[in-house]
């Protein structure tokens, strides 16, 4: 069944022998894929459309188009978005947001920071697909909701939700490449509890020199991941969720004439390391008349490794706490209101861990309260004002405010988005260090490191058009992101990285432009750009 701006229903139909079969169509618009509800943005729920910040969505049928097996990959051709390889032997990846380094992108998992310091290293080739039911970026400084690390953006990675997953999906690949790749999910449901099980297995022992340097292009991986989710039915739908993450991982790169298993040696140059990670949390929406939700998590994150001849072994603690409140005031105001606790500790053989490296304190507590109010202008004016205030025992107070305007025309077909906020984001020494890791660097802190804080400003354009063949989608984005300070570790001592504050600051600014376009059959083409300056 077809019809002119809608999607395409396709059903097949089994007609049994003198029997009437009656089957019921209801067609989509096609502008309904444009008003799906997104959370990151304002952390509550939203239509994309009246979401006053500008969010990305990518659900799972975008993710199976290129049949990733992981986040990096899966990200991999996201405009405004550059997945780096920062190391070539072992593989470290990160993921750059308008020209800013990975380290100053926020990457959540159901709205937990889960990919920071030690536990960030090598996660994004790590985290398997087969759990993911959509991704929301974020681009531009989000501090003041979500704190340190949020200034290029923040990536939010939403779970699969136990009660509407399939019973039973299996995938596995094989690579050209001869890596292979197994994901099975299950589900189950009972009386008033639902629940998910995925397990991911990845193996790739052949070693390849394409480009012939010597060296191993891709490393030799092991690695499976278990991930299990419950959610708990309850009255006015409140959330309810518990899960738990489990990780094992063993990678080696180094020389393609090295023999089997070469680690430790000077002989040939190799890096071998071997991960554990568990990660365990819950959501749970208080039985009140207002929406509050509370948020818990922990995980832990131990690795071994030799990196050539230096033995690294560490381990690193990670505890989240969040309490948020959203309560419609009047028909023009909605507040948004929360407190949270975020806890770091890392214990390792390299020179981090000890008291010789001052101005790094060892535990970190990070403390804070935001306020936000939405307030509504007739139909088409949006105004979002918020604050932030940031308690940290490595860095001291930090505020970040924001302010965002929204207009749309009344058929939705026309929005405009600008916005402007400071943002700010406490060093990590142990994942911008990886000199320290691996042993052949010494850190260097020669005074108290204050947070790197900038001033970020965007402008963004929406225009739906519907026309005879089908639906248009433009959206333009304007950005521009400068840091008061910024702390750029230097590597021209020969031996040692060193951090200092850096007043001069730096700036990234250019502009992301997407186009698409879905006919009213079954096809959609789309054209991506972005440009991007950034200084020092």
């Amino acid at each position: 069944v077809s019809f002119v701006g809608y999607e395409n229903f396709q059903q097949e139909i089994t007609i049994a022998a003198n029997c009437t079969t009656q089957v019921n169509t209801e067609l989509i618009p096609l502008t309904s894929k444009l008003k799906e509800l997104v959370v990151t943005g304002t952390m509550k729920e939203v239509q994309k459309l009246q979401s006053v910040t500008p969010v990305d969505v990518y659900t799972s049928a975008f993710i199976k188009r290129t049949s990733p097996t992981n986040v990096y990959d899966a990200l991999y051709q996201v405009n405004g978005i550059f997945a780096d390889c920062d190391n070539g032997v072992s593989n470290t990846t990160d993921l750059q947001i308008n020209g800013l380094e990975g380290n100053y992108t926020l990457i959540l998992i159901d709205g937990v920071p889960a990919m920071n310091g030690l536990a960030g290293t090598y996660a994004l080739t790590s985290l398997p697909v087969s759990m993911i039911d959509k991704i929301e970026i974020l681009k531009g400084a989000s501090s003041t909701l979500y704190g340190s690390e949020a200034i290029a953006g923040v990536i939010n990675i939403k779970t699969k939700n136990p009660a509407t997953t399939p019973r039973l999906v299996a995938n596995v690949m094989l690579s050209s490449l001869l890596e292979a790749n197994a994901d099975v999910t299950a589900s189950f449901k009972l009386k008033k509890v639902s629940s998910l099980f995925s397990v991911s297995a990845a193996n790739s022992n052949y070693r390849w020199d394409v480009d012939g340097d010597g060296f191993i292009d891709f490393p030799l991986v092991n690695r499976v991941n278990f991930f299990n989710k419950w959610s708990f039915a309850r009255k006015d739908n409140k959330a309810a969720t518990i899960y738990a993450r489990y990780l094992f991982e063993d990678r080696l790169g180094g020389q393609m004439n090295m023999p089997a298993r070469s680690i430790g040696g000077d002989q040939y140059y190799s890096e071998w390391v071997r991960t554990y990670q568990w990660q365990a949390g819950f959501q749970y929406q208080l039985p009140t008349k207002e929406k509050v939700l509370l948020q818990g998590d922990y995980s832990e994150d131990r690795q071994t490794a030799y990196y050539g001849i230096n033995y690294y072994n560490g381990i690193q603690r990670t505890a989240f706490a969040q309490l948020t409140w959203n309560k419609k005031i009047d028909a023009a105001n909605e507040l948004l209101m929360g407190a949270t606790y975020r806890f770091n500790q890392f214990n390792d053989n390299t020179g981090l861990s000890s008291d010789t490296v001052i101005g790094y304190k060892n535990p970190a507590h990070i403390a804070g309260v935001f306020m936000e109010d939405e307030i509504s202008f007739a139909s088409n004016h949006k105004l979002l004002v918020g604050a932030r205030f940031d308690y940290s025992n490595r860095s001291g107070p930090v505020t970040t405010p924001r302010i965002n305007y929204k207009w749309n025309t009344k058929n939705e077909k026309n929005v405009l988005r600008l916005g402007a906020g400071t943002a700010y984001r406490i060093p990590n020494l142990l994942n911008e260090g990886f000199g320290a890791m691996n042993g052949s660097r010494q850190i260097i802190v020669p005074e108290t490191l204050k947070p790197e804080t900038a001033i970020s400003a965007f402008a963004d354009y929406t225009r739906i058009q519907e026309m005879p063949g089908g639906l248009l989608n433009i959206d333009a984005n304007f950005f521009y992101t400068r840091f008061f300070n910024y702390i750029d570790p230097d590597y021209d001592t020969p031996g040692e990285i060193i951090y200092e504050n850096n007043t001069n600051g730096a700036v990234s600014t250019g502009f992301n432009l997407n186009a698409d376009f879905t006919f009213n059959y079954p096809l959609k083409v789309g054209i991506g750009i972005t440009y991007v300056y950034a200084y020092q």
